[in-house]
Order: structure tokens, then sequence, then C-alpha cells
């Protein structure tokens, strides 16, 4: 029909539908294509749109300068157009940018904007909705900054009240459902005033039961398990936890598609759900560990249930969580192993230790902040070669995590320790830690996993399993050559031959022709690689090309129902991005996402030499009978801090056993 300003609304409804699909590439390119559609149309009304869209999808992926930019260029495309309501909306998403970035002042300025600028609002869904979400921002601005806690609360109070009798007058049940929930929230964060928190959060129960609204009625559950532990009343609590639980893990799909991969969003959304329960069992564990058992174990399951809606949304991806191996008791698989979940709660960290003998529950008074402070500060000094600072926050974090039940280990002879853990955490190598003597790698072997469901037990028999050895030793597409990659895959051909593809050999083409006609057991990768905190971005380096993990994954998975699956995914010069704890994510992930039962990698990028030697002498230790994947990289990295050369954990610590340590 020639006419661009409908071509530009179209293209902005389809890239928001490819958003929430999960498709973020194509959902970018149809966004940038309305608001380039939009201002050829010449039509501000339009272009304002446009851009609210784009700006929309750019927050989701926390790129907020360039949000914020199109936010305000359309806020202004709106005003000039004479939209009052849709510039109100595009101010409103300009300033809650402002509270991600934890600037309530600025955040303040555009919501009162957004306010004066559509007043009277009047009633219908879109005036409603605006409301709602204009109350939650102010009530953010309450908790951010003190000096405006009162005038936040009584803006959104006010907000709520009027949305409230809107969605009745057109007896609209989902937004009475979140008037009443909001409002439940805000006289909560009133203080002394929990009577009329939870009546009003029954009430949107109840409106969210007529609506039929599955996330509502978790969300207002687990407010609702909120306010009854402020009150003591730890039963009713529970049952409220739990309910919020169940609901989510029932429409899982549902909420992907409504929270999009935006992944500080998606885990502000559900995390607190989860961890709100694992709080409160732990919190109603009275008495004796052997009395606590069920409780403990039900805490432990509520962790494994919250990690696989975290791969889930990781890898937009149903199937992946669900790759759980067969069952099996921890003293069957590893007498010796203990399994350590660390729990990062807001005033305190809870440890749940299993072993052979049960679980055991530690709690230690220091906050997430606190901690999260503490791994910072750690991660950064310890890729610094020249000092030994790195040793402070290192023999703190040990009395932390690890002093609380290292006695009981060593009564129970345990010699592997299998870290669950979560948030950043995971940025941190924790055979690194140190008790003011020793490295924790030097007594115990150590292994990392996202999930303990998906570890397949089986040990690896390199001297029965097919390699196939890759590697880019030479400067390709602009990266540095890594001189010790020809040596290291020689060696390891010498120990247990193996297909050997190096250099100009290693195309994606013929790495895809051997993975699908000659499959390996064991695959190693000897090339630069990253994993960042999104699978599309993350690429290990071939020859010809980037590989995409999902190309990588797709490749690899083309065997996993065979009859030889492969048993160990090794990559010796990757790194995951520095501070962003999902991209730990990303070695793990690429390994159950194609099958592999365990990956060996690193956290960031290591000196060619060490990372050589290192690797060597793990294929040397894992062919040594009963010797495990984690104890032949213990072995090697103990091997590197008798070395002066390589005795800095900058050398060794990064490398990591991931998921089966057997």
């Amino acid at each position: 029909a020639n006419d661009p300003a409908r071509e530009a609304a179209a293209l902005g409804q389809l890239g928001n539908v490819h958003r929430a699909l999960g498709d973020h590439e194509r959902a970018r390119d149809q966004l940038e294509e309305s608001v380039a559609t939009a201002r050829r149309a010449a039509e501000p009304g339009g272009l304002a749109a446009a851009l609210n869209h784009l700006g929309s999808f750019e927050s989701m992926e926390g790129d907020w300068p360039a949000a914020s930019e199109h936010y305000l260029e359309a806020a202004r495309g709106a005003e000039s157009a004479d939209r009052p309501l849709l510039a109100s909306q595009i101010l409103a998403n300009a300033a809650r940018i402002e509270l991600e970035r934890e600037s309530p002042t600025a955040a303040i300025e555009l919501l009162n904007r957004s306010i004066r600028g559509s007043q009277p609002l009047g009633g219908g869904i879109e005036p409603i909705a605006l409301r709602l979400h204009l109350a939650d921002s102010y009530s953010r601005v309450a908790e951010l900054a003190p000096a405006l806690r009162r005038a936040g609360l009584s803006a959104s109070h006010r907000l709520l009240i009027e949305a409230n009798a809107e969605a009745g007058s057109i007896s609209d049940e989902r937004l009475r459902s979140n008037a009443f929930g909001r409002l439940g929230a805000v006289y909560a964060q009133e203080g002394g005033r929990t009577k009329e928190a939870l009546y009003l959060t029954r009430r949107a129960l109840a409106s969210a039961e007529r609506a039929r609204a599955p996330e509502l009625l978790a969300r207002w559950s687990h407010q609702a398990g909120q306010i009854s532990s402020e009150t003591g009343e730890m039963e009713r609590a529970l049952g409220h936890h739990r309910r919020a639980v169940e609901i989510l893990e029932q429409i899982n799909a549902e909420t992907r598609a409504q929270y999009g991969a935006g992944k500080a969003r998606f885990k502000r959304a559900f995390a607190p759900i989860y961890m709100a329960l694992v709080d409160t069992l732990l919190t109603s564990a009275t008495g004796g560990e052997e009395a606590n058992q069920a409780v403990f174990a039900e805490a432990r399951e509520t962790i494994e249930r919250w990690k696989a809606a975290e791969l889930r949304d990781y890898f937009q991806d149903e199937c992946v969580a669900r790759l759980e191996a067969e069952e099996r008791p921890l003293d069957e698989i590893a007498p010796h192993a203990a399994i350590i979940y660390p729990i990062l709660l807001a005033d305190r960290l809870e440890l749940l230790v299993s072993t052979r003998r049960g679980l055991s529950r530690y709690s230690v008074p220091v906050s997430r902040t606190e901690i999260t402070e503490e791994i910072k500060t750690f991660r950064r000094l310890i890729g610094t070669r020249t000092t030994y600072q790195f040793r402070v926050p290192a023999k703190r974090l040990h009395e932390w995590l690890i002093a609380p039940y290292r006695e009981r280990l060593r009564e129970a002879g345990i010699d592997t320790l299998v870290f669950v853990p979560d948030g950043p955490l995971r940025t941190i190598p924790m055979g690194a830690l140190y008790d003011g003597e020793q490295y924790l790698v030097e007594t115990f072997s150590v292994v990392i996993t996202p999930s303990l469901r998906l570890i397949a037990p089986r040990q690896l028999k390199p001297r029965d399993t097919r390699l196939l050895l890759a590697g880019v030793s030479e400067s390709v597409q602009g990266f540095a050559p890594l001189e010790y990659v020809r040596s290291e895959i020689e060696s390891v051909q010498a120990l247990y031959g193996g297909k050997v593809l190096l250099d100009s050999d290693f195309r994606s083409d013929r790495l895809e022709e051997e993975l699908r006609e000659r499959p390996p057991g064991i695959l190693h990768i000897a090339s630069h690689a990253e994993f960042t905190g999104d699978p599309k971005t993350s690429y290990v380096l071939a020859h010809d090309r980037k590989l995409s993990m999902e190309d990588l994954s797709r490749l690899i998975a083309s065997n996993r129902f065979g009859k030889e699956p492969l048993e160990l995914l090794l990559l010796s010069a990757c790194e995951t991005a520095a501070g962003d704890d999902r991209s730990a994510l990303g070695l793990a992930g690429l390994a159950i996402r194609s099958g592999a039962r365990s990956a060996v990698g690193t956290l960031w990028p290591v000196s060619d030499e060490a990372a050589s030697r290192l690797i060597v002498s793990f294929y040397e230790s894992l062919g040594r009978p009963d010797v495990s994947r984690a104890t032949a990289l213990a072995l090697g990295q103990r091997d590197l801090i008798q070395d002066r050369r390589f005795d800095h954990p900058y050398y060794w610590a990064g490398f990591m056993v991931i998921n089966n340590w057997l």
C-alpha cells in the first residue's frame, strides 16, 4: 500500500513478538528497521512509538544509555504530536532506566513529568496500566532514597487507589489484582502495617483466581509468604511460598515469554520467589540436624528447581533443564565427595553440605552485599601476577565458605568438593581460596556444576576412548598466535592417539565432518574462545570463522544419543566474561546442551605455556587407574604450584572441571 507509517507500526509489533520468542537478533533488526521506516514517514507519533519499542528492547538487553537516549527522543516526538498518554508512557519507561542505574532523583523528575503531562489520565486499560507502572517506580524510589521515601510512597499509594477504582469500574480482575497486590506491597513497605498489607494481598489473590492469572498468583503468594514471615507465622509463610514455587514450575514457558531473555529482569522477578522458600525453610529448622533432614532436602530441591529455571531462561530452551541423569545416591557415585550449596541471602550466608552421612546446614552471619564485595575484590586482585594481595580476600572467603564444615570433611574422609554456586560465586576459582597456609586445591579436588541433577555419573577411560584434537596455533582473524598449542596437541596425541585438526585443517566444515562421521568420546579444542552472558555471542575460534556456542553444541549434539556420547569437552584457551555471573553458565551450558557429560575450561585467558603444561599433566593423570577428572585437574594444578614460575593462582586457578567429575 506504500504506507510507511503503517509499515513501521507493523515492524515494531513484529520485533516485539520476536523479542518475546527469544530471537533477539531478529527482534533488534526489525525494531531498528521500524525506526528507520518511521523516520521516512515523517510522522512524529509513529516515530515516537517505534523509538519506544526499540528503547524497551535495549532496556531488556541492559543497554541503558541507548535505551535512555531513544526514550527521551520518543517522548519529545509524542509531545510534539500531541499524544500525551504515549508521552507519559515513554517518560515512565525512561524513569525505569534511571532506577536501574540507581539514580532516584533523576527518576522522580521523569515520573513527575509523566504525571503532569497526562493529567487527567482518564479511564481505560492503558491509563490504568500506566498508573500501575508509575506506582511501582515511585515505590522503588522510596526504597533507594530515604529522603524521597515519604513522597515516593504517597505518590504510589494515590496512583494505586486510582488504578483500583478504574479497574473496578470496567470489571477487569487482572488489573484489580495488580492494584490490590501492589497496594499490599506499599503497606508492607511502610512498616508496621502488616494487617492491611496481608488483607490487600489476599484481595489480590482472589482477583488473580477470578482472572485465571497464574503469574499473579505466584507473585502474590510470595508476597503473602513474606508478610507472614514478618509476623512470625512460619507455617503459613511456608504454605504461601510453596504454592508460589509450584505455580512457577507449572508456567515456566509463559513466564519466559512474558519476561523475554532479559537476564536482570528474569532474575529479579523469580529468584526471590525460590530463595524466599529456601530462607523460610532454613529459618524454621529448629532442633537437631537429624530431625531436619527432610527440611534440608526440601531446601536443596528448591535450589535445584531455581537453577533449572535459570538454565531454561539462559538458553530459551525447555529441553536443557530436562537433561537429567538417572539419580543415584551420592555414596554409590562418589563416597568421598561432598556437595556444597552456598546460598547467599540478604542477611546471611547459608551452606548446605551433602556427604554420604546426610545433609548438614551451616549459617554464617555475613550479608550478601558484604560477601559480593569480597568476591569482586578477590576476582580483581587474582588477575595481578606480580602481587599476592589476593590472599587477604581469599582467606576471608575461605573462613566464610569452607572453614565452618572443614573438620566434618576430614572426619568423613572427603577428597573432592563439588560446588553448586550461585550468582557472583560463579565468577571466582574456588580452588584458590586460602586458609593461611595452603590453597583449597592442595587439599581437595574442586568441581563446579550449575545443577547436581545434570551430572551423569560415569568414569572416563581415555585409553578406550576416541579423541578428536583441534586447535589454532597461528594468528587468524585478528587473534594472537598460541605458540604452545601445537606441542600441547602433539603431547596428548602421543599419549592416547586421536585425530588432529590443526590450524588450516581446523575448519568448521572439517570439524562437522569428523563429529558426524567418527564421533569422539573426547573433544579437545585448543583455541581462543569466549563465553559471555549471551549464548548467541559466545564463541570458539576455528581457523575459518567463529563458531557460536549454538553452532558448536549443534555439531556435538548430532551424536548425543549414539553408542559413545561425548564424555569430555575440553577448551584449553577459553575465558568467561569477567564479572558476569551468568557468563559462567556458558561453558557448563555448552556441555549440557550438546550432551557432553563434562567440560574443562577457564575463567580467564591464561598463560599459553602454563595452560599447555597443565593440560598435558591432566591427560597423563587421567590415564591412571581410579583417577577422576577432578583429581587429574587438581594434580596438574598442584604441579604448577610447585614451580616458582607458575605458583601464582593466575596461572592455574582459572581451570575448572564442570559437571561430571568422575
